[in-house]
């Protein structure tokens, strides 16, 4: 399976424990994957016990709206702890 971020089924997994640092490798990743993207909201969701970053952008490239998953579970778990 492609982890593409673009359902939770196939989101962005990121192992950070902080949630500042999560925010930032989120960041990175978005900066990546769609360099010059324009940030246009972010939700957090929780599906089937795991927790999710749900993160909508617009593509420098093309214009197009997208949403990306990250699966920020072990950070939202050190939260609560």
């Amino acid at each position: 399976m492609i982890k593409d971020g673009l359902m939770p089924k196939t989101a962005i997994f990121l192992h950070e424990t902080s949630s500042s640092i999560a925010k930032q490798a989120q960041q990175k990743w978005l900066h990546n994957k769609y360099p010059g993207y324009i940030f246009k909201s972010q939700a957090m969701v929780t599906e089937h016990g795991k927790y999710y970053d749900r993160v909508t952008i617009q593509t420098a490239a093309d214009g197009q709206q997208l949403t990306v998953y990250f699966d920020v579970t072990q950070c939202f778990y050190e939260i609560k702890i």
